[in-house]
């Protein structure tokens, strides 16, 4: 069996309020959709837990899935982003000043 490429959610057809999944750095997580941002293809998330409240935040619409397993086969490809957004952003900063 070889490795099969996740597919996200289409951006039609999310629904605000509904239960997705997502990547992060500890694994796959479920979160709520808050917002949907058409223009710059994001959404904005709340992480979908009781025991403990979060601070919503902004997540591309590439690493949004309604399945959990294909959010943990694209955790790699979301972190190696992450970790170039942020080059990208310290970048920025340091030309500034």
């Amino acid at each position: 069996m070889g490795y099969k490429k996740p597919i996200p959610v289409e951006i039609n057809k999310i629904v605000i309020g509904e239960k997705y999944y997502t990547c992060s750095y500890s694994g796959t997580i479920s979160v709520i959709i808050l917002k949907i941002f058409k223009d710059t293809n994001s959404v904005l998330v709340k992480i979908n837990s009781k025991k403990k409240e979060s601070n919503p935040f902004v997540r591309h619409m590439n690493y949004i899935f309604d399945n959990p397993e294909m959010a943990k086969s694209a955790n790699r490809d979301w972190e190696h982003d992450e970790r170039k957004r942020k080059k990208e952003q310290k970048k920025k900063q340091k030309e500034k000043v």
